[in-house]
């Protein structure tokens, strides 16, 4: 890692850990009641949670600046590391604060399906983890056989319904919502991931060019040189995503790394070992 990259990518967690909660710490410190002030540090925690999963979820949408700032690998780890912080925050929270009703189900409900999400992705998505442990990739492969590729992207995809009872959960808090500035913000932070996560969804289509396969050659057993080409080269990056719309489990899209200079011709060549069921498939 070049110390540029160490640089950016220290100051990308910084500003995600400390200067996004920031405004939310402030609020609620100075307008939470007195009456809970033994639960104040708990209830932080909590909020700090939600910011954080929130920046997974920006981090989620690949925005294009940051990949060029840190690059895809780099980005995905931030993602998940920062999602499994957010949880360990939120368990703290979930023991240390008292509730009652929907806020108490909506709060346990999202901190359980968090827990089972955290646990699927870390096997499933975590390849930084699986390719680490020879127990997790023999499980990995056995459970593929019903957890394919596009189930589990769908299966990733609850953690936006386990914020949204985190959203829920707190609008049902009288003391905070009854803090303006605090609201505001928690609502605004929401609005603004909400909206660029809509964005990213609703515009990938247009960008995504088509390809052409011109040529493949086998490099081993189960390994294979695929060259593509494409309209507009000027769009690609060192990743690429593939799928297949026309194709039952190959729908979803699939990262790959480009492993030539991409040049004006439109030239793409993808090296693809079949180690999950989508890389098998193609």
């Amino acid at each position: 890692m070049t110390p540029k990259l160490s640089y950016l990518r220290g100051l990308i967690w910084a500003v995600i850990l400390f200067l996004l909660p920031l405004p939310l710490i402030q609020a609620l410190a100075l307008g939470l009641p007195s009456i809970y002030a033994g639960e104040a540090f708990a209830i932080q925690l909590g909020s700090i949670a939600y910011v954080w999963w929130l920046a997974a979820v920006y981090l989620a949408t690949r925005p294009r600046w940051l990949d060029r700032l840190i690059g895809l690998p780099s980005l995905y780890f931030i993602h998940g590391l920062l999602s499994l912080l957010a949880l360990v925050l939120a368990y703290f929270h979930k023991t240390q604060t008292s509730s009652f009703g929907w806020i108490k189900r909506t709060g346990d409900w999202a901190f359980d399906l968090f827990v089972a999400l955290m646990a699927y992705s870390l096997i499933f998505l975590a390849g930084w983890l699986t390719s680490r442990s020879r127990l997790l990739t023999r499980l990995k492969r056995q459970l593929e056989r019903l957890f394919h590729h596009e189930l589990s992207i769908w299966l990733h995809r609850l953690n936006l319904v386990a914020l949204a009872l985190v959203f829920v959960h707190v609008q049902l808090i009288g003391y905070v919502t009854s803090i303006t500035s605090y609201i505001w913000l928690f609502n605004g932070y929401t609005i603004v991931v909400a909206g660029a996560y809509l964005y990213q969804k609703i515009t990938h289509v247009w960008r995504l060019p088509a390809a052409k396969l011109t040529a493949k050659r086998k490099l081993a057993p189960n390994f294979y040189e695929f060259t593509l080409q494409v309209r507009h080269p000027h769009q690609l990056t060192v990743h690429l995503f593939v799928n297949f719309p026309h194709h039952d489990g190959l729908k979803e899209r699939h990262p790959f790394s480009v492993v030539n200079a991409v040049s004006e011709d439109g030239q793409i060549v993808l090296a693809i070992r079949g180690d999950g069921d989508f890389t098998r498939q193609i």
